[in-house]
């Protein structure tokens, strides 16, 4: 691979704690938005270069291990909490706003009233031109799992969970000048357990740095969630987040059902007006579909999953604006919708916002909804 800028920095690491959360048991009438918080989002964190201090630390991949014994929020039917890793990306373009992130998302995922709330791996870009994409990748765990990205040349990122790459971040510039982990919220009532250890970087010369251990860590004062780095660490800083009392385990999602060619076009509305509300937009416009395969759709919106099967893709148009935004940056917008659609379970699988209308059309048939 190409060379790249000399490394213009040592690591540097901080514990970031932007905004109070409170903890609070996995039971709530109501959402109870976090407080104090840019966009009603908390985090607790740690994290290097940038976003940090404003200096990028050029790396060529970044991993860290997640265990997450325990994530839940009060009112999973609306609100969220993740546990993850964020890459800022593409630090050579002045006011560039691109990153890659994964990990686990416990309560609200992006799908109809009604469906089924739960807990997910997933991994979700915002790339230039290219727009805002996720995807959910399997059922949630709890066990110690690495998650890695890793550059690829020509702008490409692979995404990586246990040594298998689950998804490639295209066309996402070459250049990222730092990562962050830890966690993200939009509601006060949560519950959590969970560390990040061996938290590390390549540099562009592909030799591998820990995160120092020596981080600010303190509390978040009297509001009941705990935040701590393990001093001694000797590839990686280990950051552990956790609320005190009791904490149950995540709700799985259900395996779902399977969405027949007769029944797609209401289930299919019903996703539709479900997530465009979830996404800041209550009456979207020009709503149709078409059935294709997953791999056929990641094509068309230049986006890379694993795997392939029967979809169902929906389009849409209005103002959507992404409700899962890295700390530090803009949350993503767009006037363009894709909702992806399993047709094995009739659950969404992929969602992308943009500015750019795709030509679904190029997939098969359209239907208007």
């Amino acid at each position: 691979m190409r060379a790249r800028s000399k490394l213009t920095s040592a690591a540097v690491s901080a514990l970031v704690l932007t905004a109070s959360l409170t903890a609070a048991g996995p039971a709530s009438a109501s959402p109870t938005p976090c407080p104090g918080s840019t966009a009603g989002h908390c985090y607790a964190l740690t994290e290097f270069g940038v976003l940090y201090n404003g200096n990028p630390v050029w790396l060529n991949a970044v991993g860290t291990d997640l265990t997450v014994p325990c994530i839940m929020v009060g009112n999973a039917a609306a609100e969220f909490i993740n546990y993850e890793m964020w890459m800022s990306t593409n630090n050579n373009v002045a006011g560039s706003d691109y990153w890659v992130e994964e990990g686990v998302k416990a309560g609200k995922l992006y799908v109809a009233p009604g469906q089924p709330s739960g807990w997910m791996w997933f991994w979700e870009d915002n790339r230039p031109n290219g727009g805002n994409n996720g995807h959910y990748i399997s059922a949630g765990t709890m066990g110690r799992t690495n998650v890695t990205f890793r550059w690829l040349g020509n702008g490409g990122w692979n995404v990586y969970r246990a040594g298998s790459v689950v998804g490639t971040s295209t066309a996402n510039g070459d250049w990222a000048g730092g990562a962050e982990t830890g966690s993200e919220n939009t509601s006060s009532s949560i519950a959590l357990n969970a560390y990040s250890d061996n938290f590390q970087y390549a540099d562009t010369g592909w030799n591998w740095h820990g995160i120092s251990p020596n981080l600010d860590v303190g509390s978040i004062g009297n509001v009941g969630l705990t935040a701590q780095s393990s001093s001694g660490s000797a590839v990686g800083a280990a950051l552990h987040v956790w609320t005190p009392g009791a904490c149950g385990t995540a709700v799985q999602l259900p395996t779902g059902a399977p969405l027949s060619p007769a029944a797609a076009p209401t289930a299919l509305k019903t996703i539709a007006s479900g997530v465009s509300a979830e996404m800041g937009e209550a009456k979207p416009t020009g709503i149709s579909y078409a059935a294709s395969t997953r791999k056929a759709v990641d094509g068309l919106l230049n986006t890379s999953t694993t795997g392939d099967s029967s979809v169902y893709i929906i389009e849409m148009h209005g103002h959507f604006v992404s409700p899962d935004t890295p700390p530090g940056h803009v949350p993503p917008t767009g006037n363009t919708l894709t909702v992806t659609v399993s047709a094995a379970t009739g659950q969404v699988t992929d969602w992308g916002i943009d500015n750019s209308t795709p030509n679904i059309a190029s997939l098969g048939a359209t239907s208007i909804l």
